[in-house]
């Protein structure tokens, strides 16, 4: 799970009461924690509210046991970075030529994906996505395991990607070494002007095969839709807020007469 915005995630989880997956509760949890501490939460409020989201695992633990894993994440969280998706991600016309010239969509959307999260993450020069987020925010997670790891053999094949298991420092690691799965792109840096730039990241493998062919819409909101007619003039999320918006006001217009 990719998470581009830690704090506005964050106020998901505080709105709805849960995380979404056992898998990455620590990482849902810290982004909650983010939250609460941009909003001013006394670490008692902060730990209240972990109880209430933290699934079975956790829940199930003595309480000792949470207050000890609690105090850790809590702890953890004021020394880290917060991530926000307010971060503008410029792309410019060689990087775009250089990955069209692979001539396959699949591949190609699959190193645009590689391409915005290494400058995400500030330009490093191996990066560890997990295959599952690759291929989801790619749109590929169709495909079944075969064809997906057939793709990634066929992109290493073509050189502008590479990836290798780099042994990881107690830094890297959460204060053991590890081995983990990391990628490279050989993709030159370009100093030309740049063909897009943007800071929403919803649905941004879009804004890649919309520069080519066209089909999408960006919405005011700033995320990206396939377009599905020449009035459309929103996404779906803002056009059902619009029309909620729309009938709430018709009927306190009629409730007023």
């Amino acid at each position: 799970m990719i998470i581009w915005d830690e704090i506005k995630y964050g106020e998901i989880i505080y709105n709805n009461g849960e995380i979404k997956t056992k898998k990455w509760q620590y990482k849902e949890l810290k982004c909650l924690i983010k939250f609460m501490r941009d909003r001013g939460y006394k670490p008692k409020d902060i730990k209240e509210k972990l109880n209430q989201c933290c699934q079975d695992d956790i829940k199930y633990l003595t309480s000792e046991q949470k207050k000890n894993i609690f105090n850790r994440l809590i702890t953890k969280c004021k020394s880290e970075v917060v991530k926000t998706k307010d971060k503008e991600i410029e792309i410019h016309f060689g990087e775009l030529t250089q990955i069209h010239n692979l001539n396959n969509e699949n591949l190609e959307k699959i190193v645009f994906v590689l391409l915005v999260y290494k400058k995400w993450l500030g330009n490093l020069e191996w990066l560890s996505i997990s295959k599952s987020d690759l291929f989801n925010t790619a749109k590929l997670s169709n495909l079944d395991s075969k064809k997906q790891q057939a793709l990634l053999c066929e992109l290493i094949k073509t050189g502008i990607a590479k990836s290798d298991v780099i042994m990881l420092n107690k830094s890297q690691s959460r204060g053991k070494d590890s081995k983990k799965q990391m990628w490279h792109l050989n993709i030159e840096d370009t100093d030309d002007e740049f063909a897009f730039k943007f800071n929403n990241y919803e649905n941004f493998i879009f804004r890649y095969l919309n520069y080519f062919s066209g089909g999408y819409l960006e919405c005011k909101c700033g995320d990206m839709c396939i377009k599905k007619s020449n009035n459309q003039e929103m996404c779906n999320k803002c056009f059902n807020e619009h029309r909620k918006k729309y009938k709430s006001e018709k009927q306190k217009l009629y409730r007023s007469k």
